[in-house]
């Protein structure tokens, strides 16, 4: 009896190349599901102190403000792999800048892009205890050829020191450098009162 509906099916396939076409689409579907293979092309990785310090070389791929960019893996460990669009969202550790809108934004984004430019950076772990903020950016520091570029924002008057264990409102815990930015903070003269 099974034979004889396999047959049934088998000479009713050859019959339509349609069903041929869908049963060969859901077998390579259930395939790339079974196998956890991404249909996209893309590489993920998951956010981790991994992608932090000298060994990894970044470049910017869009500047949002003077805080948050996005940000393109540009090579590990002396290998290429820029052309693997590896495209993360950033957020700077321990500052906030202007909203767009807000008093000083145009100042702070300018002075952001004019320190990092077009060059390659290090993005270095703050040691917080999320890899990551709430719209899933890493949360990092900027390093380019030995300069914090979220210090820099801060001495001068572009950047609050912000979203670390002082700022009870953002309820972020406290980074490897707060002591450092909030000293800064407290003696710069900002921008915007």
């Amino acid at each position: 009896m099974l034979c004889a509906s396999y047959q049934w099916g088998a000479k009713k396939m050859r019959r339509n190349p349609v069903l041929i076409l869908v049963f060969t689409l859901v077998i390579g579907l259930l395939v790339g599901y079974l196998t956890g293979r991404s249909q996209s092309g893309s590489v993920a990785f998951t956010p981790s102190n991994e992608l932090a310090g000298s060994r990894y070389e970044w470049v910017i791929e869009r500047f949002i403000d003077g805080d948050s960019f996005e940000a393109r893996l540009k090579s590990a460990d002396g290998v290429d792999l820029f052309n693997l669009n590896l495209v993360y969202g950033v957020r700077i550790v321990g500052i906030d800048t202007p909203e767009r809108g807000d008093c000083g934004f145009d100042a702070a984004k300018a002075k952001f892009e004019e320190l990092v430019g077009s060059g390659s950076f290090a993005l270095v772990s703050g040691g917080t205890e999320d890899e990551t903020d709430g719209y899933g950016r890493l949360l990092r520091y900027v390093e380019l050829k030995g300069t914090d570029v979220g210090l820099t924002l801060i001495e001068q008057g572009l950047a609050l020191a912000a979203y670390d264990s002082v700022d009870t409102k953002a309820k972020v815990g406290p980074h490897d450098r707060e002591n450092e930015y909030r000293v800064a903070d407290k003696t710069t003269k900002r921008l915007c009162p």
